[in-house]
């Protein structure tokens, strides 16, 4: 597993010359996108056809995600990534990461919707006692659009 950020920082700080950096930069593999979610998609044994389908993301646009190096803002969206999340069983963190690596920001925790995602991220569904799945983030979602009034689709973000 890569490193995380507060540990490659600690090791820059730490560099006491150039040399050492270009050793840290020789023994620091940088990740693009395409590569984290050939990752996760191998560990979890899943093709980019099953992905296409668990998450109703056209299978041509799953096939660009994963060869392209960088995703940029033009080629997918947050709701994109969240939903591959769900579909692959990431973490926070995992989501974090591929939101990060596919150059939009992270889910952000004052947000009434994105706080319910980060929820369903990190909790299991007290009916089904497993981890949420996309069609239950759904439902969660649609449930607290008409308790509260959000105004919020998973496809608009």
């Amino acid at each position: 597993m890569s490193k995380s950020t507060e540990v490659m920082l600690n090791e820059v700080i730490s560099a006491k010359s150039e040399a050492e950096m270009d050793e840290l930069n020789e023994n620091t593999e940088s990740e693009d996108f395409d590569k984290r979610l050939k990752k996760h998609l191998k560990r979890k044994g899943i093709s980019l056809n099953v992905l296409a389908d668990l998450t109703a993301i056209k299978p041509s646009t799953i096939y660009n995600l994963a060869s392209s190096k960088k995703t940029g803002k033009q080629s997918t969206t947050k709701a994109r990534i969240i939903k591959i999340g769900f579909a692959l069983d990431l973490s926070l963190e995992e989501v974090q990461e591929l939101l990060k690596l596919a150059g939009l920001k992270e889910l952000y925790a004052k947000d009434d919707e994105q706080r319910w995602i980060i929820y369903a991220l990190t909790h299991e569904n007290p009916e089904t006692k497993k981890t949420y799945d996309i069609m239950e983030l759904d439902e969660l979602l649609n449930k607290k659009i008409k308790e509260r009034k959000l105004n919020f689709e998973l496809d608009e973000f």
